[in-house]
């Protein structure tokens, strides 16, 4: 410390040197864990200033939040700790990369907040080439950019999010830019939050780790990404492992999803939407795993029910409950040999619509269920299916069998295959392989060739004296191809479209006047299932070319009740309100489910106009959503359970089966039931003194976890705490005005509802 013996001190600069060393060295004897989960002294911002380039490769410990000011890069390549509840913030223009660094909290006993990158929602998102080359400068009022590259992100309330922040916390500021490649998310209770942009987002993750690790942290780890009205995020190579809630989820969004494995969680892919052609783009998701989760796929609804979801070669194994539940109007195609394993049931279709679905060459083992078809799915195709297990019934259509409303009635498409091709199913055991109420379900005709092996031939249907709903018709030997289907003109054009719905009218006139001709029935059914191909082609390609107004009046063509819900849809998402409001005022009403569809567009209407900051479900709407809700043969179901879920917290349930209850019970599968709450009461509401009291007497002594998330689905306030049995909350900085309010014990909600914050 100098070469004279006198001098016993260090000076400031010594000091200074062997501090910087002993952090960068980080040696075992400097720890951080196990330190008090203290709140931070309020500080200044780190301020990256505009238009510099700054790296950090040293161990840092971050006291006060970081801001990237416009035009600026910050590169972390070390670790870093950050203290309680503290941000990096990633202002529009600017880039953040962590490139092999590790980004965690300062103790393991308390979160950080996580990376906040702004994003403009006027405005295109960088390439992927521009938003990684920090000499390529950003516009100032571009999206800012995250990306990530061999890092960790550990221990966030959520690792990263695109909402804004303070007084830019606002639909304005949404959109930012995440690249996320070979990066591991640990025991963040959240990984990602993209929020609410309608242009294209061009964020993806690859061959990354979302997963609750493997030390005990003492606050939940329970979502992988959540999703609000987004299209296109792509999720590729990556991994979604023991979280308590859900791996992919979301709000009226539109993804791609491939090689993934999702495990260990109560949903793995849940998607939600609120109103008809939410996103123009195509949800696929193929290639991937899903394992020992209580439900692998679980939709209300589809984002877009021309281009709905694409389910393709994917592995489904050891799901407690259903390995693909979609109910509400939605398009899909299930296909291309997906594996269905030990499930409940392997799918479970409610009420899906009017639309030309299919369920084609899949293969199903050791399901109680194989399928499980319940309501009006009018234009659903079963075929090319090969059911292996020879316990469970592989397919079986349900209905209402109390009323004679035709829209409560069991269906599916009226000729499953047809008279040129076979439905080709393969049962293992072919005694009342599909079963169907005839007081309850409509009847169909299924089509086999004359001579099949013994496993082809489903019996117990009314050609042999069953009492099913359905004939069996046999053909010339020609099975369905898996590879060889209906493909529309190279390309399509609105001539073609003409023509096909010129032949349609004039097969459907031919097969009316000799409606007992099975020959002609089948020509015009093939005939409608063409229409919709090239139609559907047509609108899709004038939606990449952003002609909207095209693709609504190809629609509009149709001259059908559905055809002006999908054009309703997509005037509001294009904010034409009035154009929406006007044709939803011409839509005749036919049946109580066009009633329904004209209150719940009100409400998205009503949101669109005010922006989800400036609204609240009136207790009107919210009765009508229930009754909506609580109608399991109504196509508007999936809307309204949406539209609760997003603005109540509410979870849409539905029976399963009488004969299957038993037997999910008895092998410990669980409910379909929510569990019983605990007692909780939370007084006052509304809060006008700042100090809000929680009473939960079942649960004294545990750790709970309470949130306050604001209409705009932003959690706002959190909150971990020792029950005491009646413990006192202060909340007297939330600003004013209506929140949802949850709370946690052990990863799942024992309490959610509505508090009004009033100073």
């Amino acid at each position: 410390m100098g070469a004279n013996g006198s001098f016993r001190g260090m000076t400031v600069s010594q000091w200074a040197t062997m501090y910087g060393n002993m952090l960068a060295e980080k040696p075992v004897f400097v720890r951080f864990d196990g330190m008090e989960c203290a709140d931070i002294p309020p500080h200044a911002p780190l301020e990256i200033p505009e238009n510099t380039v700054v790296e950090w490769d040293a161990f840092r410990i971050l006291d006060r939040h970081v801001e990237v000011r416009k035009g600026a890069t910050l590169i972390i390549r070390c670790e870093v700790l950050v203290g309680k509840s503290l941000s990096i913030i990633v202002n529009r223009g600017a880039r953040l990369f962590v490139l092999g660094g590790r980004i965690t909290s300062k103790t393991e006993s308390c979160r950080w907040d996580g990376i906040v990158v702004h994003g403009n929602s006027a405005l295109e998102q960088p390439s992927e080439n521009v938003a990684k080359d920090y000499n390529s400068p950003l516009n100032e009022f571009s999206p800012g950019v995250v990306w990530l590259n061999g890092a960790k992100l550990e221990n966030a309330h959520t690792a990263i999010s695109t909402r804004g922040t303070g007084g830019l916390n606002t639909s304005a500021y949404y959109g930012g830019l995440v690249l996320a490649y070979d990066t591991d998310f640990i025991n963040n209770d959240r990984a990602a939050e993209f929020m609410a942009y309608v242009k294209p987002n061009k964020s993806k993750f690859e061959y990354c780790n979302i997963e609750k690790g493997p030390n005990a942290v003492p606050f939940p780890v329970r979502r992988g990404v959540t999703i609000w009205a987004c299209t296109g995020i792509k999720f590729r190579h990556s991994n979604f492992i023991d979280l308590s809630e859900s791996g992919i989820s979301g709000i009226n969004f539109s993804s791609e999803v491939e090689s993934c494995d999702i495990k260990g969680t109560l949903y793995g892919y849940r998607s939600e939407v609120t109103m008809p052609n939410v996103s123009k783009g195509i949800t696929t998701i193929q290639k991937s795993t899903f394992r020992n989760n209580r439900y692998h796929i679980y939709c209300h609804a589809s984002p877009n029910y021309l281009y709905g979801y694409n389910i393709l070669d994917n592995t489904f194994l050891n799901g407690q409950l259903f390995g693909i539940r979609i109910g509400g109007e939605a398009q899909y195609r299930i296909e291309d040999e997906n594996i269905f394993d030990n499930h409940l049931i392997g799918i479970m279709l409610i009420a899906t619509g009017p639309h030309n679905n299919e369920v084609d060459c899949n293969y199903f083992e050791a399901q109680a269920m194989d399928i499980n078809v319940r309501n009006r799915n009018d234009q659903l195709h079963i075929r090319a299916n090969h059911f292996l297990g020879a316990q469970g019934q592989p397919i079986r259509l349900d209905g209402n069998s109390s009323t004679m409303d035709q829209t409560q009635k069991g269906s599916v498409f009226e000729d499953q295959g047809d008279a040129s091709v076979a439905a080709s199913n393969v049962f293992v055991n072919p005694v009342g392989a599909i079963g169907a109420d005839p007081n309850g379900t409509k009847d169909f005709k299924y089509y086999t060739v004359p001579e099949p092996p013994a496993n082809e031939l489903p019996t117990n249907n009314m050609s042999d004296g069953g009492t099913n709903n359905y004939v069996v018709k046999k053909i010339s030997p020609n099975e369905f191809d898996c590879f060889d289907q209906f493909l529309p003109p190279n390309p399509p054009t609105k001539s073609d479209l003409d023509t096909a719905r010129q032949i349609t009218a004039t097969l459907k006139a031919v097969w009316e006047a000799d409606n007992l001709n099975q020959t002609k029935r089948s020509a015009y059914l093939n005939a409608t299932l063409q229409q919709d191909v090239i139609l559907r082609h047509l609108v899709y390609e004038a939606w990449v070319a952003d002609s909207n107004v095209y693709a609504e009046n190809l629609l509009l063509g149709e001259q059908t009740n559905t055809a002006i819900r999908g054009v309703v849809g997509m005037r509001t998402m294009r904010g034409d309100l009035a154009g929406a409001q006007a044709l939803l005022d011409t839509m005749p009403i036919v049946n109580q489910d066009d009633q329904w569809f004209k209150d719940i567009m009100a409400i998205n209407l009503e949101i669109a106009a005010s922006g989800p900051e400036g609204f609240d479900l009136s207790v009107a709407q919210e009765q009508n959503l229930h009754t909506i809700a609580a109608a399991e043969y109504s196509i508007m179901r999936g809307y309204a359970c949406a539209l609760l879920s997003q603005w109540r917290g509410y979870t849409c349930t539905e029976e399963l089966p009488e004969e299957l209850v038993e037997g999910e019970e008895r092998q410990g599968m669980g409910s379909s039931k929510a569990p019983l709450p605990h007692t909780v009461q939370v007084y006052p509401n509304p809060v006008n003194q700042g100090v809000l009291y929680v009473q939960c007497p079942d649960l004294i002594g545990e750790q709970l976890h309470l949130e306050l998330v604001n209409p705009a689905g932003q959690t706002i306030r959190r909150t971990d705490f020792q029950n005491t049995g009646s413990t006192i909350l202060p909340i007297g900085n939330v600003p004013d005005g209506a929140y949802w309010l949850r709370l946690h014990h052990s990863s799942r909600v024992v309490y959610s509802g509505k508090i009004v914050v009033l100073h």
